[in-house]
């Protein structure tokens, strides 16, 4: 005959594997959210949609995250918004960040040669001694970027905005580019350059916007780099 089991035991058997699956449902998440949430997150979020979609446009890294020397080559981020983020000696050659925001980064030594960066916002960003041969900045914002000792050899420079920019001691800057970008007459230059540029550009006929002369120029370019500051640039939508 067989025995009854009593509703409590049923109830037991019945409760203890669900107890079971809901601590490691609970663990998992607790994990994942640290995993894609915590230190280093955005780096995360950033690799499953690449592992996913093959591509992370418009991807949003997190606020003052420090990603010095972040492999990011070739990758496709256009319109990714860079809000205070570290990226010194960051290795972005070949990626795509058009329309890209960097709001304040320290890009100091970063690797973007042939990105493309067109109608990209830099605008204060730190880019000393980056390498940009050939990268393509059509139409970017260079406003009160530190752009010393940069490697600009080949670099595309048509209607950047180059305001307050300081290019003293950049390698490689075309003058044929410089002439077809936008306030370059406000950005600031080493002696050399500058003496360079009244020349090449004096025998061609051009004047110089907002001066009376070029002695006039070259006397404003005697004077210490001011940084222009303005309202920080909004992220994508």
């Amino acid at each position: 005959m067989m025995k009854r089991r009593s509703p409590l035991r049923i109830i037991r058997a019945f409760l203890h594997p669900l107890c079971v699956g809901l601590v490691l449902f609970a663990g998992l998440t607790l994990w994942a959210c640290s995993y894609f949430f915590g230190a280093g997150g955005d780096m995360h979020r950033l690799k499953l949609r690449l592992f996913i979609d093959g591509a992370a446009q418009s991807h949003r890294f997190d606020a003052g995250s420090n990603h010095d020397g972040a492999f990011l080559r070739n990758l496709n981020l256009k319109g990714s918004y860079f809000p205070g983020v570290a990226l010194r000696k960051a290795r972005l050659s070949g990626a795509q960040l058009d329309k890209a925001v960097f709001d304040r980064c320290d890009l100091a030594g970063a690797e973007l040669r042939n990105a493309s960066l067109r109608q990209a916002a830099l605008r204060t960003c730190r880019l000393e001694g980056a390498d940009l041969r050939e990268a393509d900045l059509t139409g970017a914002d260079l406003s009160g970027c530190d752009l010393r000792f940069a490697l600009l050899a080949g670099a595309r420079l048509f209607a950047a905005d180059l305001a307050q920019a300081d290019l003293g001691h950049a390698v490689g800057l075309s003058l044929a580019e410089l002439r077809g970008a936008r306030n370059w007459h406000l950005a600031a230059y080493d002696a050399d350059t500058a003496a360079s540029i009244a020349e090449h550009f004096q025998q061609a006929g051009l004047s110089v916007p907002e001066f009376a002369s070029w002695n006039d120029w070259l006397r404003e370019q005697k004077k210490p780099a001011v940084t222009r500051e303005g309202p920080p640039p909004q992220g994508p939508p």
